[in-house]
């Protein structure tokens, strides 16, 4: 008896729910057939009044960046839209629907604005078709999650280390804002996604405002939604900078790398081939219209022409530090000039010459830096000489006849000894005089060597110089940004 009772009061509940599932399906299609009435038609504007026009609350949610395309110029985002408007033709009392306040429905069928990106860089708009609701007092709220392509016009001058500052302009593309006008929710506080990842950019904040565009057809009002990022440069700086400034740092040294060596160019060669590499890899991801020069890639062709300038230098160097044969003596000015004044600004010690400012002489530290004037007759003394003399008048008499002997008093043996020193003079005398020719070669050579080292120093200061003062504008340019600069 008491399973039957069960059953019974399971059956008589399981019928009422039936029952009232299927009066508030009525109420509903009730609902609906006055709603959308057989007079309701979605291409037409909803206002009672032609004259009025239909405000379009307008909000914007960033959910993430998903691309930037630097070379395009096109940001790729996923963000929610929510707008809302009041449909004069919905509005009912709940209290005769069974206190329904809500419907939803396809956007299809209920009238929507034709709201378009104004940069849109995709094909398709973002007005996709999605469920709206409709509440009591007209209003109709549609809400989508939609993948946004628009251009963004991006400045490259302080990569990376730039900041840019793309914008979204939704409004309508036909209807001017006397018939559809648009407003900023301001209920909607939030425009960005607290769980937003950060890839190459980082969000700095998101804006909206309404602008007016005033045409011939009339005035259109858009909605502008400003994205400012930041662009993280940890990756470039490990990558593209720091490498960079070794490489460009190493060039210093091609100075101080003795010029024997004979690695002097082929090092500054080396150089500026790793600088036009680095020169190319950050130009692949410059637009190649831009309208401003990049800050690196105008460090990077200034130490292009740095180091060419250093490659230059050296040539120069190497030309005073080997001369070549039959090279000429310092010419008095560079003597004077190089040897003299600029060696004393740049506080050098002088290796093998010492001269006197003002003075165009060059006065030499050693004995054997001026040339000996041998041919005047300054190696030998008298005594040689009239040995010489005399063995020359005995060689003529004992040409002439054997009496000449006797005459002279001179033997045979005296006679052949005599004649042998004399060869053996002739002989030193050459070997003398090619020493000292040696000798003064091997002078004139260390002083051109002294040249070449001093106008190496002048050329280290000289691209030290020119190195600070590239880093000083870098600096500078970096500690100005968000002014106008560029080329």
């Amino acid at each position: 008896m008491t399973t039957i009772c069960i059953i019974l009061l399971t059956t008589f509940l399981t019928s009422l729910a039936v029952v009232e599932e299927v009066d508030a399906l009525k109420t509903q299609k009730k609902l609906m057939g006055k709603v959308f009435g057989s007079d309701y038609d979605a291409s037409i504007r909803p206002v009672k009044n032609a004259s009025s026009a239909t405000n379009i609350y307008f909000a914007f949610w960033l959910k993430q960046v998903i691309d930037l395309d630097e070379r395009k110029q096109i940001l790729t985002t996923a963000a929610g839209i929510k707008m809302y408007w009041v449909d004069e033709h919905f509005t009912w009392n709940p209290d005769d629907y069974d206190g329904i306040e809500t419907l939803w429905n396809s956007s299809r069928r209920v009238w929507t604005p034709t709201l378009e990106l104004w940069n849109n860089a995709g094909s398709e708009t973002f007005m996709v078709d999605t469920t709206v609701s409709i509440n009591y007092e007209g209003k109709v709220y549609w809400d989508a999650l939609v993948v946004l392509q628009s251009f963004c016009s991006i400045d490259f001058f302080f990569f990376p280390w730039d900041e840019q500052k793309c914008i979204l302009e939704f409004g309508p593309w036909i209807m001017s804002s006397k018939f559809v006008d648009m407003y900023v929710n301001m209920e909607e506080k939030e425009h960005v996604n607290e769980d937003i990842n950060v890839g190459e950019f980082k969000v700095e904040k998101v804006t909206l405002d309404r602008y007016v565009h005033k045409f011939e057809a009339g005035n259109f009002t858009t909605i502008r939604v400003d994205i400012h990022l930041l662009r993280e440069p940890l990756f470039y700086i490990l990558n593209m900078i720091i490498p960079c400034v070794i490489i460009f740092a190493i060039s210093m040294f091609g100075f101080i790398l003795p010029p024997d060596s004979g690695e002097k160019v082929s090092l500054n060669v080396t150089i500026l081939l790793s600088m036009s590499l680095f020169l190319g890899l950050s130009s692949s991801l410059m637009p190649p219209t831009a309208s401003k020069v990049p800050l690196i890639a105008q460090y990077n062709i200034i130490s292009m022409l740095l180091v060419t300038l250093s490659t230059v230098m050296t040539i120069f160097v190497l030309r005073f530090w080997h001369p070549g044969p039959g090279h000429k003596e310092v010419s008095p000015c560079i003597r004077k000039w190089v040897l003299g004044y600029l060696m004393k600004v740049l506080c050098m010690e002088d290796r093998f010459t010492h001269v006197i400012p003002g003075d165009c002489k060059l006065q030499p530290k050693y004995t054997s830096v001026r040339k000996p004037q041998h041919r005047n007759g300054d190696l030998y003394d008298n005594n040689t000489k009239y040995e010489m003399e005399r063995m020359n008048s005995l060689e003529k008499d004992h040409s002439g006849d054997q009496g000449g002997w006797q005459g002279n008093q001179v033997d045979e043996g005296t006679y052949l000894l005599l004649k042998e020193l004399r060869c053996i003079s002739t002989n030193m005398r050459q070997l003398v005089e090619q020493k000292i020719d040696e000798e003064h070669d091997e002078d004139v050579n260390k002083e051109w060597k002294q040249v070449a080292i001093v106008i190496n120093r002048l050329f280290l200061w000289i691209y030290v110089v020119l190195t600070v003062v590239t880093v000083m504008y870098f600096f500078i340019a970096l500690m100005t940004r968000g002014t106008n600069h560029g080329w």
